[in-house]
């Protein structure tokens, strides 16, 4: 990248009342805090965290007395109250918001406070840092233009499915899955397209890191040995579309069944596969229909 022009490095911080610091936080390694981040996590005088507890361990690890720091707790548990909240922080010197890992606000809790906050007239800014998602992106060798963030993956399997199957070629898609679920996830998804590229990203940025990379037909040997244990990001670009269900192969059969040789009861067979109602109670129908 070029830059024209004068260009003027900063550093330091800029305080100022009734403004949020979105403050983003190491997703493994504690060395990716920023300077700009530990000043302000220095010099703040309350904190908005996911959970404060691992909050006061950080600013422990990193030499930060919090004993005379309001805290404060915001999570998905208690997003109703992010009013509340606010008005309480309102005034203070400086307020930074954290999660405990990474950005508080791409798939962590905080981005209901941060709207809440805008409607309310405080101003907003990043001390950015460290991201699981673009991580995950650089190490996965797959096409980062475009991509498309997916936050965490939906629990139930048919939820899932439902999901891979719209996925489209020409894309990157991004998930974040937990160590129980993620062998059932990327079954799902083999199972769902026809060809796909996959990479599983492990502990980021940790001791432990580890980037697998395959193909959808590679799984199962990948599986066998795949350890889990720590933080997991999902990463797929998908070739051809989508398998097509058992309930779309029959839909076709009864269609082409009813243009072979079209009769009431081909056709009350067809539209009640496509509605899920009765072939019976549609037969009638028609019937009742074709005496008026």
């Amino acid at each position: 990248m070029r830059l024209e022009g004068d260009f003027f490095l900063f550093t330091g911080v800029i305080l100022s009342k009734n403004c949020l610091y979105l403050v983003t936080t190491p997703i493994g390694n504690l060395s990716d805090l920023t300077e700009r981040a530990r000043d302000l996590l220095g010099e703040c005088q309350a904190i908005i965290a996911e959970d404060t507890r691992v909050t006061k361990e950080l600013l422990g690890l990193i030499g930060i007395k919090y004993s005379e720091k309001k805290f404060y707790s915001f999570h998905e548990h208690n997003q109703s109250e992010a009013k509340k909240i606010l008005d309480q922080v309102r005034g203070h010197e400086t307020v930074c918001i954290v999660s405990d890992a990474g950005s508080p606000s791409l798939s962590d809790p905080a981005f209901p406070l941060i709207s809440q906050a805008l409607e309310d007239g405080f101003k907003v800014t990043s001390a950015p840092g460290a991201s699981a998602i673009t991580t995950a992106l650089e190490l996965s060798g797959l096409s980062p233009i475009p991509f498309k963030f997916l936050g965490f993956l939906p629990r139930k399997s048919s939820q899932r499915e439902k999901l891979f199957k719209s996925c489209v070629p020409e894309v990157t898609y991004i998930a974040f899955e937990s160590p129980q679920r993620v062998d059932d996830a990327v079954d799902d998804l083999v199972s769902s397209v026809l060809e796909s590229d996959i990479v599983i990203a492990r502990e980021l940025t940790k001791k432990f890191e580890e980037i697998l990379r395959f193909t959808s037909k590679e799984w199962p040997s990948i599986k066998e040995n795949l350890t889990k244990k720590g933080e997991f990001v999902v990463l797929w670009r998908v070739f051809g579309s989508a398998k097509k269900s058992a309930d779309m192969e029959e839909v076709e059969k009864l269609a082409d069944d009813y243009l072979k040789r079209p009769s009431p009861k081909s056709l009350s067979r067809l539209l009640a596969q496509i509605k899920g109602s009765s072939a019976q109670e549609i037969y009638d129908s028609l019937k009742n229909s074709s005496k008026k």
